[in-house]
């Protein structure tokens, strides 16, 4: 009886031993996004001071690791990357979330430890952000940020706002920022008066999907462009247009200046708001205000016509005189 007390003692031993190794964890991404279901990831620096064996780690409390099934660790150190997969059940939950998991060699007992992962959502794991825009620039500048320490790939990002529409994949490192250069569509903009707007992105990750809006400022700038066209010898028509290219409604003069002959043989596209005698020069001007975008016209028409036949007239009598 005794002998066999002794012997059942010596087979539990093992059992209870606990594996003669150290671990050093660096965390890679310990974050888990809840929708996705990606892996909590760290690197193990394991000292091995004991035989070499063959070990497995998991864990009793719904989470599986990568590498599955025994691997090998001769005496001395080895670095391998371990990945925790958390069950349905752990997602659940919502911030940091602690548990224990145990590595088991084949002949050298159990060693013990926790880890520490944190579960988030979707929706906080991105911020965008974006640089002020000018009436000149031809393209923006969008950051897409991820605030999270977990790693992401493949995420397919659309970005809409009232300057443009762009979509493109990225992959993001924790805590990386992204700067993605967008080309501003002019025709979207030139009608666009100053001030902030929205900026939507639509981020794709492994089939689920979130939305993220910050704002972008349209400086305000003003830029009015002048134009003239002529046309005609003894009819001459010229017209004078000015356009708001700029952001901000502006106020805009035009003036077309008239000695007092020709004054009286013109006419214009609509009467001067403002008439001013300077010696023998009329001044005509006009004024109004136009949104970004906007043109204001005037075409004045001078016709020539009758002091044409008049001068040919008094020729003819000189001549017969």
């Amino acid at each position: 009886m005794k002998e066999l007390l002794v012997l059942t003692i010596i087979l539990i031993m093992p059992l209870a031993m606990a594996a003669n190794l150290e671990v050093q964890k660096i965390d890679k991404g310990s974050v888990v996004i809840a929708e996705i279901k990606n892996p909590a990831v760290f690197d193990f620096i394991i000292t091995n001071n004991g035989a070499k064996d063959n070990f497995e780690i998991y864990s009793l409390v719904g989470v599986s690791f990568s590498p599955k099934g025994t691997f090998p660790l001769d005496t001395g150190q080895k670095k391998m990357e371990v990945k925790a997969y958390l069950n349905d059940l752990l997602e659940k939950n919502r911030g940091f979330v602690n548990f224990e998991y145990q590595i088991k060699g084949q002949n050298s007992g159990i060693f013990k430890d926790t880890l520490t992962v944190k579960i988030v959502e979707l929706k906080d794991t991105f911020t965008i952000s974006g640089d002020n825009i000018r009436v000149d620039d031809l393209n923006s500048i969008i950051s897409i940020r991820n605030v999270q320490n977990t790693n992401l790939e493949d995420v397919n990002v659309k970005f809409k706002s009232v300057f443009f529409e762009h979509e493109e994949k990225i992959s993001l490192a924790p805590f990386e920022e992204d700067n993605i250069t967008i080309k501003i569509d002019k025709e979207k903009t030139k009608n666009l008066a100053a001030g902030s707007y929205v900026v939507i992105a639509e981020v794709e990750v492994e089939g689920k999907k979130e939305k993220f809006e910050n704002v972008i400022n349209y400086l305000e700038e003003e830029n009015v462009v002048s134009e003239e066209k002529k046309s005609g010898f003894i009819v001459r028509h010229s017209t004078i247009t000015k356009t708001n290219e700029g952001n901000v409604p502006v106020e805009v003069e035009i003036k077309i200046n008239k000695n007092i002959i020709t004054r009286l043989i013109s006419s214009y596209s609509q009467e001067p708001h403002n008439i001013a005698r300077n010696g023998l020069i009329i001044e005509n001007a006009w004024t109004k205000k136009i949104s970004p975008g906007e043109s204001f016209s005037i075409k004045s028409t001078t016709n020539y016509t009758f002091p044409f036949i008049l001068m040919i007239l008094v020729v003819i009598i000189v001549l017969f005189a």
